[in-house]
């Protein structure tokens, strides 16, 4: 599975990506603050697989702690209506950044099949569901790769197994049922049929094999 294009990837911040979720409108600025506050794992977005419509994102291009608040400069960039932009929330573990761009990825991947309508036809829960499995098999190939051979006994090893860990489980039980049924299904044909041949069936005919 290969992407032919290179994507742009932007870092965006919380406000900027409860917008491009909603559509609503985002006033112009250079610079902002982010005050470190805990966010709900079940209601924040964290990527965003932007396709067929002209919008402009703000992202952040620099970073500095001050205290209690990080500094963040911002650039806004202009995204295509024939062009395939992911947004990824800014300052995520790198860990859950990865896993987030293996989700996005696959949605991007799938809208390169053919033209951007070639998914049209394909469910919710199904999309969702693959691009789900991909962020869960790189998480178990980073942790089987990385973490086991490398840094066992070390700090940073043992908060990256327990992050992975963290990740994995709420990948199987968010409460979303689009999300976490789409997964199921999704897991249990590539347990069943393979990963290629699970995703080539989804692009002929927009389900999961049975």
């Amino acid at each position: 599975m290969e992407i032919p294009e290179e994507l742009p990837i932007y870092l965006v911040d919380k406000l900027e990506m409860r917008r491009l979720t909603s559509g609503t409108r985002r006033p112009i600025g250079v610079k902002t603050k982010i005050m470190i506050e805990p966010e709900n794992p079940n209601t924040m977005i964290y990527g965003l697989t932007m396709f067929g419509l002209e919008q402009e994102i703000m992202h952040v291009t620099n970073s500095s702690r001050r205290g209690n608040s990080i500094e963040v400069t911002k650039e806004v960039r202009r995204h295509g209506r024939d062009e395939i932009t992911i947004a990824v929330l800014f300052g995520l573990p790198r860990i859950v950044f990865r896993e987030i761009v293996a989700h996005e990825m696959m949605h991007a991947w799938l809208r390169f099949q053919g033209n951007f309508l070639s998914v049209s036809g394909l469910e919710l829960k199904v999309e969702e569901g693959i691009c789900q499995v991909m962020a869960y098999k790189w998480l178990e190939r980073y942790e089987s790769k990385e973490i086991s051979s490398s840094s066992k006994a070390t700090k940073s090893g043992h908060f990256a197994r327990n992050l992975i860990q963290y990740v994995k489980n709420h990948i199987e039980t968010i409460p979303s049922y689009v999300y976490r049924e789409g997964f199921r299904e999704a897991q249990w044909a590539v347990t069943k049929h393979g990963l290629a041949k699970t995703i080539d069936y989804i692009v002929q005919y927009r389900k999961l094999p049975q």
